[in-house]
């Protein structure tokens, strides 16, 4: 009986919205933001439902906190994801809860696999169990100096990318630091990751000694959905080299988030979507902007009605800020109800793992200032399209992808929100930012679960559309990890070269840059 009146009531919302939203013919493009914040709202609702039915096991203290790309945790259950692909586990939302990623150990744990695989699965089935406990010292040289993106507050800087803004200048630094995550009580998890960084230069945004919290957060858990508040990252996509809604480029923002702890199956016919996530948060953003702390939010929901497909669906919405008179929390539906001015993008993503011969294509399709009468148009459409051979070779130690992403001049910028899509400076789509053109090859091997090498090239051209003088990119970048021990010590060093064509779009103006990173981690 529940699930038929939920069923019923989804399809009023969806078949009432368009009815009334199109009623005037010139508002199709507030009748899209309409239809979206109601479905959205309705799959959040719905999700909730069924996570909160979905009892956990047992009660013991287990942390739920989060694993994030570059995490030694993260890739070995993304490795197991690979190879088992006729079991369900959603990748499209990046950051993994801990009782996800034991629910799905539970699932595979019996299945046959390669040694490595049978390795993997012991070494994470120790770890999953045991609260966080980190102690971290890194290195870091940079000559790589940041390179400002015209009309909005953003920087680029290729070789720091992708690390959550740790690093963002050229120069010497250095991190001491940890994270902590433990469970409370059986419902509530609290994750700490406090830095000291030093630098050698204090240039824009550095400063020569900076205290701060990097992550920190409480999660309460409802059996299996969660009430996240604190400061964390947000991931989307399946890019392997950045997504192109929110990437882990900048530092993780303070938020409120709701999610599902796990994938959970939707009520009634819903149920053909398969496993499905949410994540639903708001935050507001820093003060350094032309409206400051503006309110962003993001929902992104990842179904997989098949268990080697998955597709997604995302928004983000910027309103509010100081100055701008458009506080107003109807903004979420559309602009047209308060008058007012705000930045909305739109996201559509999917994966497909080809029976036989095994490969995984994946694309994301990116609207920026969603949503005109054509939907598909060069102009507001931007996208990634990627490759992905999970499986290289019969023990699924190596993967190799490859990647094409492509921005234009309007992508991360907007007339209100001059800013544009940046976090104190970093990027939160794409790192290549506006107005660019981007190949990747990535490859990664496991020589066991604790030692792994990943290594990346790029080609990129910055200004592909601008008249004047572009700025081109080759850069190769390797980051491997050792464990010293059976658990407790973990080396890290990365080193990277990049070499730039006419730099600051200055014909001529061409350089060297490298890096050179050591990070030494205990737990």
């Amino acid at each position: 009986m529940r699930r038929r009146f939920l069923s019923f009531i989804f399809a009023l919302l969806i078949s009432w919205t368009p009815v009334h939203a199109f009623a005037d013919p010139w508002m199709p493009r507030h009748g899209v933001m309409m239809t979206s914040g109601i479905v959205n709202l309705a799959l959040l609702g719905l999700v909730g439902w069924q996570s909160a039915g979905d009892a956990i096991e047992n009660e013991e203290k287990i942390s739920n906190d989060n694993f994030a790309p570059g995490e030694e945790t993260w890739e070995l259950i993304h490795k197991l994801a690979e190879a088992y692909p006729s079991t369900s586990f959603p990748l499209g939302i990046k950051t993994i809860p801990r009782l996800a990623a034991i629910q799905f150990l539970e699932k595979v744990k019996d299945l046959p696999g390669s040694p490595f695989i049978e390795k993997t699965k012991l070494h994470l089935e120790k770890i999953l169990k045991a609260d966080r406990r980190e102690g971290r010292l890194a290195y870091q040289h940079l000559s790589s100096p940041n390179r400002g993106v015209a009309t909005v507050t953003g920087e680029v800087n290729p070789l720091a990318s992708l690390d959550e803004g740790r690093f963002s200048e050229t120069g010497n630094h250095a991190i001491v630091g940890g994270r902590f995550a433990a469970a409370v009580f059986p419902w509530l998890t609290a994750d700490l990751a406090p830095y000291a960084l030093f630098s050698s230069h204090a240039e824009r945004r550095e400063k020569y000694a900076d205290l701060y919290l990097h992550r920190g957060y409480v999660k309460a858990n409802a059996n299996g959905f969660e009430i996240e508040v604190g400061q964390d990252t947000v991931q989307w996509g399946f890019g392997r080299q950045g997504s192109m809604a929110f990437s882990g480029e900048a530092r993780p923002f303070p938020l409120l988030r709701l999610a599902n702890s796990r994938p959970v199956f939707l009520p009634g016919f819903l149920e053909v979507l398969g496993p499905t996530r949410v994540d639903f948060f708001v935050t507001a953003l820093d003060g350094d902007r032309t409206l400051p702390h503006s309110i962003l939010h993001g929902m992104k929901t990842t179904f997989q009605p098949h268990p080697r497909f998955e597709f997604g669906l995302g928004q983000s919405i910027e309103f509010g800020g100081k100055g701008s008179g458009s506080w107003n929390p109807l903004n979420y539906f559309t602009e047209k109800l308060t008058d007012d001015s705000t930045n909305r993008n739109f996201m559509l993503d999917m994966r497909w793992r080809i029976p036989g011969v095994e490969v995984e294509p994946y694309a994301e399709l990116f609207w920026e200032d969603c949503c005109d009468a054509v939907v598909l148009n060069p102009r507001d459409t931007l996208n990634l399209f990627g490759l992905a051979i999970p499986n290289l070779g019969s023990e699924s130690q190596a993967d190799l992808a490859f990647e094409w992403v492509r921005t234009n001049g309007i992508t991360y910028r907007h007339s209100t929100y001059s800013s544009g899509f940046y976090y104190k400076h970093d990027a939160i789509g794409h790192p290549i930012g506006p107005d660019g053109m981007g190949f990747y090859g990535i490859f990664r091997y496991f020589h066991t679960p604790r030692t792994w090498w990943k290594i990346i090239g790029a080609v990129e051209r910055y200004g592909r559309q601008e008249p004047l003088n572009s700025e081109d990119r080759g850069r190769m970048t390797i980051d491997f990890h050792q464990g010293l021990s059976n658990r407790h010590l973990e080396l890290r060093w990365q080193a990277g070269y990049e070499r730039v064509m006419n730099f600051e779009f200055q014909a001529g103006n061409h350089r060297n840059n490298f890096l050179l990173g050591l990070m030494l981690e205990i737990s």
